[in-house]
């Protein structure tokens, strides 16, 4: 018996490390800029989590001018050191689960009225060192994304409008899908919301220390058709009720591959 135990104590050993490793440790975590893209980074504490994430679109997002070069473990104020809120349309999702180049983040390709494309990414959060102050709300927003969505290695289309809570980031160009011209990302995600009742992040949330701003409320929805005339006749006949075609974008991944964005006036 004691030659048994001998001869399995080392399997048992290592069977015990095994399963009280950290989870961190199966996850392929990134390393270009890790520190700022999860909160790890000493500049972390400029940004102002308490107060009410600051109003933004993509198309301003993406007109700012990128720093040349980009500093690995600091960050460019104000851009990275602001939590942004905007509304988007969810084009196409994955996981970076490359085993030679992925960082196991959710990777989001979202996209405005006009066309334009930025990236999102909520990383794992099993790749956030506790010590973050992004890791409870990494965490949260991950698990509202999987309550939703299962994001898998290869891009998914959703098409799904969303408001979107992040830190401003500016990225290396790695040719990514929906990559803006200046690389400007949300990165790291903090929340997400599918389908939001209420369209614009300014009705959403007051700045700080101001007030909520009046204003029209809208709502969107979006069309979709194989073919430009089919689009057109939906518009056409949806504006009987109010609504009003504001972008035409083409999906080729889908059969239905016009996609039209529509707003009206928010209905009393």
């Amino acid at each position: 018996m004691r030659l048994f135990h001998k001869r399995f104590l080392p399997i048992a050993m290592a069977v015990a490390v095994v399963t009280t490793l950290p989870p961190s440790l199966f996850a392929r975590c990134g390393v270009e800029r890790w520190s700022v893209k999860t909160g790890t980074d000493s500049d972390a504490t400029q940004i102002r989590l308490t107060v009410a994430p600051t109003p933004t679109t993509i198309s301003d997002l993406i007109s700012l001018t990128p720093p040349h070069p980009i500093p690995k473990a600091h960050r460019v104020s104000p851009t990275e050191t602001t939590v942004w809120i905007l509304d988007a349309i969810l084009t196409d999702y994955k996981i970076e689960d490359s085993p030679t180049t992925g960082d196991s983040d959710y990777h989001l390709v979202l996209r405005d009225e006009d066309g334009n494309t930025m990236v999102a990414e909520i990383p794992s959060p099993d790749c956030v060192d506790p010590s973050s102050p992004f890791a409870s709300k990494i965490r949260s927003a991950r698990q509202k994304f999987d309550s939703k969505l299962t994001a898998a290695g290869d891009f998914q289309t959703a098409n799904l409008p969303v408001r979107v809570v992040g830190v401003g980031l500016f990225d290396f160009f790695h040719h990514q899908r929906g990559a803006a011209p200046n690389v400007v990302e949300l990165h790291p995600v903090l929340d997400i919301t599918f389908q939001p009742t209420i369209t614009s992040p300014s009705e959403a949330v007051p700045p700080a220390g101001g007030t909520v701003p009046s204003g029209p409320r809208w709502e969107y929805r979006l069309i979709t058709s194989s073919t430009t005339e089919a689009l057109l006749s939906q518009a056409n006949s949806l504006g009987s009720q109010g609504w009003e075609m504001v972008g035409v974008a083409v999906d080729p991944s889908r059969p239905d591959k016009f996609v039209g964005y529509l707003k009206r006036l928010k209905q009393p």
